[in-house]
């Protein structure tokens, strides 16, 4: 009797992917892992960053319920100034914020040192706050265009005109471009003596 021999058959890929799963498993498997560990990592810094966010804006907030009692203190609107400053989102507000309060106190050096801190638009509200009570001096015509505020700087600007003249020319402009506005009633309801 003869024996059979018998043939081991190798097992051949299917395909290639299936050979180069076959080959790069262990890798493939810690690649994988890394992956999920990155994201749950991202994930889990914004969940930080998240509250870390809200706490700060927790804390500015109950800062800013203590002004409301009118019991204003210079420790708890530099604290709250402190805080500001650190929430980027909110610094403008809150310079502006401290500034009113500091106006309040009466301490215009620091409304005027605090508004060094106002960035873009709202630096001409901050200047628009000093200009009011007299801080600093402002000119009128640097915002007749590009801003908020034009209808109040040209209002400005005609009561603060050196003459009759200036003055007539700030209303002409004032007409021409606000024709509706309720300060322009209030301009031609006075009598202004220049």
């Amino acid at each position: 009797m003869s024996k059979k021999k018998q043939v081991v058959m190798e097992e051949v890929p299917i395909d290639k992917v299936e050979n180069f799963v076959e080959k790069n498993f262990k890798q493939i498997l810690i690649g994988v892992a890394v992956v999920i560990l990155l994201v749950l990592g991202g994930y889990g810094l914004k969940s930080y960053m998240a509250r870390s966010y809200a706490n700060k804006i927790n804390d500015l907030g109950h800062i800013e319920l203590k002004f409301l009692s009118g019991n204003l203190n210079k420790s708890d609107i530099d604290s709250f100034l402190e805080k500001g400053r650190k929430v980027s989102d909110v610094k403008n507000y809150v310079v502006l914020k401290v500034m009113q309060l500091y106006a309040e106190l009466g301490d215009y050096n620091k409304v005027k040192e605090v508004s060094g801190d106002l960035t873009d638009k709202n630096l001409e509200l901050g200047e628009s706050l000093m200009s009011d009570l007299g801080i600093k001096q402002i000119d009128n015509k640097k915002y007749f265009t590009n801003s908020y505020l034009t209808p109040l700087w040209y209002y400005r600007a005609i009561l603060s005109a050196k003459d009759k003249n200036e003055a007539e020319k700030y209303i002409t402009e004032f007409k021409t471009k606000f024709p509706d506005s309720r300060l322009l009633e209030l301009i031609e309801s006075w009598e202004l003596d220049l």
